[in-house]
């Protein structure tokens, strides 16, 4: 065998140092003198399997990087624009605070009438307990303990 000395390895030390690569260990000086001596365009077709390999790996480094959104980022904006939009409908759906009340079976909504009756019963509520609770004593006291 020939030893030809391209690009500072020869064939053998190539041989070598693919061995070495299959085993897992090379360092990174030597993965990059195998990589120069394999990116040479006049080698055997021995080494067409490992030019193709290291020659994929060269060109997933040089790929320039693209732009890509993510699915999360997707799921982020359409979570958000959900909760804007449940929290509109929601603020649009409170009912107003207005007083009414049931006066004999009708409803009545003018706040001040309601007022007026409201204070009305609790006035004839408050006169009638008072006089029945003067009437209640008044027998306590006629009886004598």
């Amino acid at each position: 065998m020939r030893l030809i000395k391209i690009n500072k390895i020869s064939y053998k030390q190539a041989d070598e140092l693919l061995e070495k690569y299959y085993e897992g260990k090379t360092t990174c000086d030597e993965e990059n003198l195998l990589r120069k001596f394999l990116m040479q365009k006049k080698l055997p077709a021995v080494y067409d399997t490992e030019k193709a390999i290291f020659g994929y790996f060269e060109n997933r480094k040089s790929a320039k990087p693209r732009f890509v959104l993510h699915r999360s980022i997707f799921q982020s904006a359409a979570a958000a624009v959900a909760i804007i939009l449940i929290g509109f409908i929601m603020y649009k759906n409170i009912p107003e605070n207005k007083n009414y009340a049931y006066v004999d079976g009708k409803k009545i909504t003018n706040s001040a009438k309601v007022e007026s009756l409201a204070s009305s019963s609790l006035n004839s509520i408050s006169a009638e307990n008072s006089n029945m609770m003067e009437e209640q004593l008044n027998q306590f006291s006629n009886i004598g303990f």
